[in-house]
């Protein structure tokens, strides 16, 4: 699990939080954009990389099995 570990002790864990922490505390770095619009495009992209293609490519690689077969077809 991504953890960061702030210089106060403090903890964030997973990466959408990780990343709005530290956009958040380096405005400098312009590390998300500005606006309303932007902002919310930014974030779909970081929930579609972290939920969709990160979860898929980690259940290839642990049950390489699963991504190869389909499920069976049950008759009745």
């Amino acid at each position: 699990m991504p953890t960061l570990v702030k210089d106060d002790g403090g903890v964030v864990t997973e990466y959408p939080a990780i990343a709005l922490w530290l956009a958040s505390s380096f405005p400098e770095a312009k590390l998300l954009p500005a606006g309303a619009d932007k902002l919310a495009k930014a974030l779909e992209y970081t929930d579609f990389a972290v939920a969709t293609l990160h979860m898929q490519g980690f259940s290839r690689i642990f049950r390489p099995a699963n991504s190869l077969r389909t499920r069976p077809t049950t008759r009745r």
